[in-house]
């Protein structure tokens, strides 16, 4: 395959049915290629929704990135539901056999409650299912038997985790690469103050650990390739050299260098031993 494709997340916020997702794209190839991307629509999501930002069709030097954004544009009144897209990349000179899907990516959209009516006897029993549930709150409250969610935010992770998990409660967490310190607490939900039972979830955004870029002098190219990638970071370009012909193939350095400490999504320059 001539492409691989990366992105620093696995879903996107959407803020009055709008927000945009952003996928690096990296020529594998020792030689130059034409990309196509285009944006799969899964699990719902409609084509008139999601768009490649500028030209979907751009031509790429050998070992060279470049970074498509998705945009996601859902009309007022659309349906509350949760829902995927992709973006996916050809070789315009052979789409048919050189191609590469890249990693889903999911967004909700909250809904307003306009896809459905409420006709007054269901408010009536609404009204008085509030009633009940609100009897309930107070009848726990008067027993103790809330919790307050503290504020967490700007905490690191571990930190976080343990004040949440220490008043009863359960954490369910998610990396994102934002820029921040590593590891900082961006967003929680529910909100700080917020009342809830024990073992409640409380849901945690924090910026991503760093990784540590690790020593692979000698190994095949391939393999650094694939090691790399799942680390979460990103082959930026292979760059041949002469050292020693009797080790065509093996790595001779990586930059950012072995031994660095860097965020996910960083690009890696990858130093080969040119092939006889």
């Amino acid at each position: 395959m001539t492409f691989h494709i990366s992105n620093p997340g696995t879903s996107i916020e959407l803020k009055d049915g709008s927000g945009h997702v952003q996928f690096t794209v990296s020529n594998t190839r020792d030689e130059g290629v034409r990309a196509r991307a285009s944006v799969a629509h899964l699990e719902g999501a409609q084509d008139t929704w999601l768009s490649v930002a500028g030209d979907p069709e751009r031509v790429m030097e050998a070992g060279g990135t470049t970074v498509f954004s998705v945009n996601v544009k859902v009309p007022e009144g659309t349906p509350k539901g949760r829902h995927k897209l992709r973006l996916d990349v050809v070789n315009a000179a052979n789409s048919q056999e050189d191609f590469k899907q890249g990693p889903e990516v999911s967004f909700e959209i909250p809904g307003d409650g306009t896809d459905r009516k409420i006709w007054p006897w269901v408010l009536g029993g609404v009204g008085a299912l509030l009633l009940l549930i609100g009897g309930i709150f107070l009848l726990v409250r008067m027993l103790g038997g809330s919790i307050a969610v503290p504020d967490v935010t700007g905490m690191e992770f571990e930190e976080a985790k343990l004040s949440i998990e220490e008043l009863g409660l359960v954490v369910e967490s998610t990396e994102v690469v934002q820029g921040a310190p590593e590891n900082e607490v961006l967003e929680q939900e529910p909100e700080a103050g917020a009342e809830v039972e024990k073992k409640s979830v409380v849901a945690l955004v924090h910026e991503a650990p760093f990784v540590t870029i690790p020593d692979l002098t000698d190994a095949d190219y391939q393999e650094v390739e694939v090691l790399l990638n799942e680390m979460g970071l990103v082959v930026a370009s292979r760059e041949l050299r002469r050292v020693d012909p009797n080790r065509p193939g093996k790595v001779i350095s990586l930059e950012p260098a072995s031994g660095e400490n860097v965020r996910k999504g960083t690009p890696v320059v990858v130093t080969v031993e040119a092939p006889l």
